[in-house]
């Protein structure tokens, strides 16, 4: 496997064999970390979404690539015999996700999630505050 990646991310975009048969590997060639054996330590994952025309497809993008990105953290594991000169944890990175538009609709997901908090508080408020007065008004029509 290793060989084939590093084959692979070595094709260049002008080469005959991408563009007859469109198996081009240099654009991912910062995507793959290779030690100095030649075996692949680090990958990147990459996602497509399907078209987005709204706030409501931008935030189900960015919440449906975070649960497969969470999905694909839990099966990822280290490899034997691979040394990372920066960790000596041994425990696996975590996964995040990110695209462009995530750092303006992560915003929504987090509305989203304190929006029934704040309307309920809202509305307790309000009631309390018209129990006060309606109470005050009563008080005084008895005293007067």
């Amino acid at each position: 496997f290793d060989d084939a990646m590093n084959k692979f991310v070595n094709i260049k975009i002008d080469s005959e064999c991408c563009q007859n048969y469109g198996i081009c590997g240099e654009q991912y060639v910062g995507d793959v970390v290779f030690n100095k054996d030649g075996k692949v330590i680090s990958t990147r994952f990459r996602f497509q979404h399907t078209m987005t025309y709204n706030d409501d497809d931008y935030t189900r993008a960015l919440v449906e690539t975070r649960k497969v990105s969470d999905t694909f953290a839990t099966r990822l594991h280290t490899l034997d015999g691979i040394e990372d000169t920066e960790d000596t944890s041994g425990e696996v990175k975590p996964v995040f996700a990110y695209s462009l538009f995530y750092v303006y609709y992560d915003q929504y997901t987090y509305i989203r999630g304190i929006l029934a908090e704040d309307t309920l508080l809202a509305m307790a408020a309000v009631l309390l505050a018209i129990e006060v007065i309606t109470n005050v008004w009563i008080g005084l029509f008895v005293v007067l």
